[in-house]
């Protein structure tokens, strides 16, 4: 039941006001949508605004800790290498 079930539900001011609300809500869903782009320095998703300005971001620190998903240890791989794209464990 909803705050408007006690009018008509033809009423000019209901009708009105619903597409109002409805066309807050689109905006609203619009101004917090995620860019999902992939991210400048590496593969994973930007999670920034969808309007954001500037470089995408993941919001990592981008730098290899040699453990991974399949427990692959390559620090002496990484001694040069700052930035790396495959997933954490």
């Amino acid at each position: 039941m909803s705050n408007t079930a006690r009018f008509p539900a033809d009423s000019s001011e209901i009708v009105q006001l619903k597409a109002q609300l409805d066309r807050s809500l689109i905006n609203m869903n619009n101004d917090f949508r995620i860019c999902n782009a992939s991210c400048s320095q590496c593969n994973h998703s930007c999670i920034r605004l969808a309007v954001h300005e500037g470089k995408h971001d993941c919001e990592t620190i981008h730098d290899c800790d040699g453990q991974y998903e399949y427990g692959i240890e390559h620090e002496d791989l990484c001694e040069d290498v700052p930035r790396c794209g495959l997933r954490y464990v």
